[in-house]
């Protein structure tokens, strides 16, 4: 395992910063340090602090909580995303190979009817000729 990661310090990189990230998003309503949706006006655009990490919004909200809290959509979404394409991608790619199967059949049929007729015209002509 270390002679991997040794080896591929990219991959090994990008894989532990997405466990991270999907970490955050599992616990994320015990990682955030503040109530991520309820709004408090008189904390409105304050500047980060001891309090409140990253600041406010203009509505009072804790930004940092927020983050937090934004890691499980954006996840969501990305994970969502990927399962519907994929899903579309399997079922559009197995229909065009069923449609191309029935394309092929049909010029192998129609190559085969067509080799059928000229055999049968090319006897009926030698024989044709070699009468005469």
């Amino acid at each position: 395992m270390k002679e991997f990661i040794q080896k591929h310090k990219l991959f090994s990189f990008y894989t532990a910063l997405m466990l991270v990230i999907v970490f955050i998003a599992i616990f994320a309503p015990w990682l955030a340090p503040g109530d991520a949706f309820t709004s408090d006006m008189s904390k409105a655009l304050q500047a980060p602090s001891a309090q409140h990490w990253f600041g406010t919004d203009k509505l009072g909200r804790d930004v940092l909580s927020r983050i937090i809290y934004g890691t499980q959509l954006s996840l969501f979404m990305g994970v969502s995303i990927v399962v519907i394409m994929v899903s579309i991608g399997t079922i559009s790619t197995t229909r065009v190979k069923k449609l191309l199967i029935r394309i092929r059949r049909s010029m192998v049929r129609h190559t085969f009817s067509t080799k059928m007729v000229r055999c049968s015209m090319a006897g009926t002509r030698k024989t044709a000729t070699h009468t005469t």
